[in-house]
């Protein structure tokens, strides 16, 4: 064997040296996340994409390229991808039979860039369930799920059904051939599902009943005629029951009434805010009859165990008990205009937004006021059309005749982040908007038209991802509504001439358990 020199063996102990010197380095930089940046020639902290998508099973593309599964991260049901350079890229999702999710995204030296709520919107037509058909008009699911109710077209009568488990049952119904056509005006059911409140349009005239939801559905109460008799006797004690009058001469009106709780209505007419007993509806004998609660009253809703009610001669929003006692009081802003008539939406006894029928949206935030010392009630914005909390409260939702905006209430932490106070347009469109609905994830919304449903993200880093949802070419599409519970879209479209079907559709689809798997095109 021939024999190595002592310098060859120093040479190659220096070299080994030298390369571990070099390599080793290395090594532990790229496992503390650092890489080596060619064009500046330097070690750079790379940064990361964190992310969790519905469905969970999805193929990713980074600049174009598919991603292996290998190189994706799972944690916490999370998708990590880790370890890239800090710059701009392509984040595509996608899976086969959906729509892909696409946006640019910016990687920042030792940071997650995340997006917690990717919905992926199937390509083709969401299948969809056929609830029931005729002319229908209206219609309103018991808290419970179990029940429905809802308004038909038949010949010459607005009839009523129920529908549970046991069929279809017939409840009332209205002749058309009169002078002032009836309308199916409301639909509301108690908290515990066992009585409806239904009521009929004729002009300006709304004829209001209770059922009792359960037997045979026979048992109808007249309840606009009870109050209306209550009013006048209120108005005038010891005189004959007579159409009351408010002080401009005409007729007071009810116009609007809500469950208080199971057993209870409220009642709004004129200026007068009534608690009603169920009790004293259905057994006149019992002599519970309707208790005024607050007066001056330009609108109200139930927050938590409370009734917040916007007192005219006040001028501020009262959060009274049932037994008329004030517990909190709210200014209302020296801009807020006194006009006939508030919609009131509330997140509990944290926060209430009021719109006015001139389309003015003010808000008042329990904890920002706090915060900032004035307990009073701010401007949001105008030509409002409807509003909605988010389920935590942080975000309301509003939308005007053409465009979506959010709102946040306060700070908002997770990426995006956004500072309390932070108004935000989410989308606009040429067509009148119909309806607005929260997702269920409360990051993306439902926004409906008269012939489609879009699903669009509150999420705009990089470019807002809008997906058509639902396609009518030639139907319309109403009543949308989205049962976050359930994780069911339910509204009414034209199946022929004057014929519409209530349908539903399940969004998310339920995942299998290995909804924490990915997939891509290279490992299937």
């Amino acid at each position: 064997m021939k024999k190595i020199s002592l310098a060859r063996k120093i040479i190659t102990v220096l070299i080994f040296l030298i390369a571990l010197g070099v390599i080793a380095p290395v090594v532990v930089f790229y496992s503390l996340g650092y890489r080596f940046d060619l064009v500046k020639g330097i070690f750079v902290y790379s940064g990361s994409i964190v992310f969790k998508a519905t469905p969970a099973e999805v193929n990713i593309k980074l600049n174009g390229t598919d991603i292996p599964q290998a190189s994706v991260d799972l944690i916490n049901r999370s998708l990590n991808i880790n370890g890239l350079m800090p710059k701009k890229y392509t984040l595509e999702i996608g899976a086969p039979g959906y729509q892909t999710w696409k946006k640019e995204t910016s990687v920042h030296s030792g940071i997650a860039t995340e997006y917690w709520n990717i919905v992926l919107v199937p390509n083709e037509p969401v299948k969809r369930k056929a609830i029931t058909e005729g002319s229908l008009y209206k219609y309103a699911y018991s808290p419970d799920e179990k029940k429905l109710a809802y308004f038909v077209r038949q010949d010459e009568f607005l009839s009523l059904f129920v529908k549970d488990s046991g069929g279809e049952h017939f409840v009332y119904k209205e002749s058309l051939n009169q002078r002032f056509a009836p309308n199916g005006s409301e639909l509301k059911w108690s908290p515990d599902s066992a009585k409806l409140i239904f009521s009929f349009r004729k002009d300006d005239q709304e004829d209001i009943y209770l059922l009792l939801a359960q037997g045979n559905f026979d048992e109808i109460y007249p309840v606009g005629e009870s109050w209306k008799k209550e009013i006048a006797s209120d108005e005038a004690p010891g005189s004959i029951p007579s159409p009351s009058k408010n002080p401009s001469g005409g007729t007071i009106k009810i116009s609007s009434y809500s469950w208080a709780d199971k057993d209870n209505l409220h009642f709004l007419a004129g200026e007068k805010i009534y608690l009603q007993p169920v009790e004293g509806l259905v057994n006149p004998e019992s002599q519970l009859t309707p208790e005024v609660i607050s007066e001056d009253v330009l609108g109200y809703t139930l927050c938590d165990n409370l009734v917040c009610v916007v007192d005219k001669t006040k001028k501020t929003l009262e959060f009274l008990s049932d037994v008329k006692v004030s517990e909190a009081s709210v200014a209302l802003p020296e801009n807020f205009k006194l006009t006939d008539g508030y919609q009131v939406y509330a997140y509990g006894k944290k926060g209430v937004a009021i719109l006015d029928n001139e389309g003015n949206l003010f808000l008042w935030d329990k904890e920002g006021g706090k915060k900032s010392g004035q307990d009073i009630f701010k401007y949001v914005f105008s030509e409002v059309k409807e509003a909605y909390f988010s389920d935590d409260g942080k975000k309301l939702l509003f939308n005007t005749k053409n465009e979506v905006y959010v709102y946040f209430i306060q700070e908002w932490e997770v990426q995006p982040k956004h500072a309390a106070g932070e108004l935000e347009k989410i989308y606009s469109q040429e067509a009148e908007i119909r309806k607005v609905q929260w997702f269920t994830d409360y990051q993306n919304v439902f926004v409906a038209n008269a012939n489609e449903i879009k699903f669009v993200e509150l999420d705009g880093r990089g470019g807002r991802n809008v997906s058509v949802f639902i396609l009518e070419k030639e139907g319309e599409i109403s009543n949308a509504s989205y049962d976050a519970p359930e994780k069911k879209l339910r509204f009414m479209q034209v199946i022929s001439g004057e014929n519409k079907e209530l349908a539903e559709i399940s969004f998310p689809a339920a995942q299998g358990i290995f909804s924490g798997m990915i997939s891509n095109n290279e490992n299937q």
